[in-house]
């Protein structure tokens, strides 16, 4: 197999633009977290195997998972309507929403590196012509 590094990204917490940790500004530490509704990703995803993993290495703690979609934008719904915290990738993140608030981790940068799995053989041409595409819309972001 041949691996291709196509974009590695920070993951973020999204809280309530009310919660009472973004009223201080600046990055909000998972300890702190340890009493809120979390959502996630299905149970079995990679997404959810890093909530969980983050709670546990950084907080301490098993998040209360009370919420489960595998759509960022649902799960950033459930951030403005049910209070719920997400970690979630900065792609996937709203530019403006006056109802969520961004915040980076206090305790340590994460992030998520997206590649492209291949054979290790000579790839065919409309492979390469994919692969390159890919890495000049990720070069534009």
């Amino acid at each position: 197999m041949r691996f291709t590094r196509l974009l590695e990204e920070p993951l973020k917490l999204a809280l309530p633009a009310a919660h009472p940790l973004v009223r201080a500004g600046g990055p909000v530490a998972v300890t702190d977290l340890r009493s809120e509704v979390w959502t996630a990703s299905a149970e079995g995803t990679g997404h959810h195997a890093m909530v969980v993993g983050t709670c546990r290495a950084l907080g301490g703690y098993e998040p209360d998972l009370r919420h489960r979609s595998n759509d960022a934008d649902v799960q950033l719904e459930l951030v403005r309507v049910a209070a719920a915290v997400a970690l979630l990738p900065a792609l996937a993140l709203p530019a403006d929403d006056p109802a969520i608030a961004i915040r980076d981790v206090a305790e340590t940068t994460l992030n998520r590196r997206l590649v492209a799995a291949t054979r290790d053989t000579p790839p065919a041409p409309a492979l390469t012509t994919l692969l390159s595409a890919v890495q000049y819309q990720v070069a534009a972001l």
